[in-house]
């Protein structure tokens, strides 16, 4: 089986929740067949073409001719809405002589570029629903006589693009009801797990941990919005308490803020995450808009760390499981912050072993072998259902 994997990111990099599911698809994939990867880029610079892996990194960017002046107009006048303008950029001509049995893309948006049913049929992995995006990040940014009609625009145009899609997967199983595709399925996140030699007691500090690419938008205003809404009331009562802020892709007017806050630190990139971890105290995910579910919260789990988190970082998790014995540490406003931490800090200093039920819940929740299996599933199902539908004509 030929599979052609449109995907934003590198399948061999694992640095940010982004590349670890486009990493673990790719991985998933590669199980069932053979899978040629076309990453597109908007930088002539990071151009590439690697055979032996058959991945192909592409700049799609023609800057000042017609479409790209077009696409500056969507972009500014209909953020989201992505229309298929480079046609000469069709990831089947990069791959010439490879007849595909299907095409897996990354989010709605290059679905929509690359028009994909015209090499296979297609499948989605939606991730981030564009109109979740919408309601939780754009709309409120927009003046409100626009907001209904944009809201209409973003809708239909993703529609359009699940009908046309043979299978669509979605990260939050809540999703599942209503899409506009031919099948739907939910596809669970992964994060990465903590190395064999990961020792998750007896070197932790008095710092909170937020970890995450700070390149991404709903994640860096969500830290944004925590440092200057809640540090405060922590720091206040907690004075000994610091917060470290790991991510690549800081904004250099938002490290100089959040530097200049009392027991902030900003050490950008980190290597090494099991490090990271072993030496916090708890992590923290202010998600409060984008789609999908919060690959940092499993991950924290995953270290045996508590994980402080709004209700939109734990979209996609049972309500059962929502509570601190599990590490999922629900938050709502500042003032309340220091009467919640204050018990868990004793916890975590007088209970041996406290977070390993918390990676137990999280392994089970957020299986490899599900992944897999959900995987392979689809795949199956889309290709043989087009297969059959296609052996009439042949005949």
């Amino acid at each position: 089986m030929n599979i052609l994997f449109i995907t934003p990111s590198d399948p061999a990099r694992r640095c940010s929740g982004v590349a670890q599911r486009s990493a673990l698809l790719h991985e998933a994939l590669s199980r069932l067949g053979q899978v040629y990867t076309v990453i597109p880029t908007f930088l002539r610079q990071r151009e590439f073409d690697d055979a032996s892996r058959r991945v192909r990194c592409v700049c799609i960017e023609r800057r000042y001719g017609p479409a790209w002046f077009l696409k500056q107009l969507l972009k500014r006048t209909i953020p989201l809405v992505v229309l298929p303008l480079y046609a000469a950029a069709a990831p089947s001509r990069l791959y010439p002589g490879v007849v595909f049995d299907c095409v897996v893309v990354r989010y709605a948006q290059w679905a929509a570029y690359y028009a994909p049913w015209r090499i296979a049929p297609v499948i989605l992995d939606l991730d981030d629903d564009p109109v979740e995006v919408f309601e939780t990040l754009v709309q409120p940014r927009i003046s409100r006589p626009l907001r209904g009609l944009q809201h209409r625009i973003v809708r239909r145009w993703r529609d359009g693009v699940l009908a046309r899609c043979h299978g669509v997967w979605v990260a939050n199983a809540g999703q599942q009801e209503g899409l506009p595709a031919r099948r739907v399925a939910h596809l669970h996140n992964l994060a990465l797990p903590p190395g064999p030699a990961y020792a998750a007691y007896g070197r932790q500090e008095n710092q909170l941990v937020a970890v995450g690419s700070l390149g991404y938008g709903p994640h860096r205003d969500g830290v944004d919005r925590f440092v200057a809404d809640c540090w405060p009331s922590i720091r206040q009562a907690f004075p000994e308490l610091r917060l470290v802020i790991a991510g690549r892709e800081c904004p250099p007017r938002l490290a100089r803020r959040w530097g200049q806050c009392a027991g902030v630190d900003v050490v950008g990139y980190v290597e090494d995450l099991d490090d990271l971890y072993a030496r916090s105290l708890m992590a923290v995910a202010p998600v409060y808009g984008g789609g999908g579910t919060s690959i940092k919260v499993i991950e924290a789990l995953l270290h045996e760390r508590h994980c402080l988190v709004t209700d939109f970082a734990v979209r996609g998790w049972s309500p059962d499981d929502i509570r601190s014995a599990n590490g999922l540490v629900r938050y709502t406003g500042p003032a309340a912050l220091p009467g919640v931490l204050r018990p868990l800090f004793v916890t975590i200093r007088r209970t041996p072993g406290y977070g390993k039920p918390f990676a137990d819940l999280a392994a089970r929740r957020f299986s490899p072998d599900e992944f897999q299996s959900a995987v392979a599933d689809m795949v199956a199902g889309v290709v043989s259902r087009e297969q059959k539908r296609a052996a009439p004509d042949a005949s």
